[in-house]
């Protein structure tokens, strides 16, 4: 699965996307927006058909996610997603993994886990505010073509 990650801030309720210092500033949250921009190499997950993938972003409990893209093992998404703010470089430190999840969708059941991958959440919180990384990961798992998902 590849991402883009970026890091914003609000101080006092405004979005700032610019590069900021590192130190946390009174009043200030940060939080993680990341894109979720493709998949490839997805195993065949559905009988009749092939995977309909989409992607959930989980962070401390708290999860967003993709639509679904529709019968194919190499999906593109280019959604952003953002997760929820942390008010202190304390709650950031402690946040956790990011956790990358790719289901399967099925109609009038809950979607079957195709891979999960996790992103140390302490690490992307200590970048600098704007800047932006593209990072692809491996969901452990080996797709219908025999190449990693």
């Amino acid at each position: 699965v590849k991402l883009r990650v970026r890091l914003e801030r609000s101080v006092l309720g405004l979005v700032a996307l610019e590069e900021a210092q590192e130190a946390w500033a009174p009043g200030e949250q940060r939080r993680i927006a990341a894109t979720v921009v493709s998949a490839r190499h997805l195993p065949k997950m559905d009988l009749m058909g092939l995977c309909d993938p989409y992607v959930v972003l989980a962070m401390r409990g708290k999860e967003c996610r993709t639509g679904v893209r529709k019968n194919t093992l190499s999906p593109d998404w280019g959604e952003e997603l953002a997760l929820p703010w942390l008010h202190s470089a304390a709650e950031a430190d402690g946040a956790g993994d990011l956790e990358v999840r790719v289901f399967d969708w099925d109609a009038g059941s809950a979607g079957d886990l195709v891979g999960i991958a996790r992103v140390d959440g302490a690490v992307v919180f200590r970048r600098k505010v704007g800047a932006v990384s593209e990072v692809t990961l491996e969901l452990g798992g080996v797709g219908k073509d025999g190449s990693p998902t």
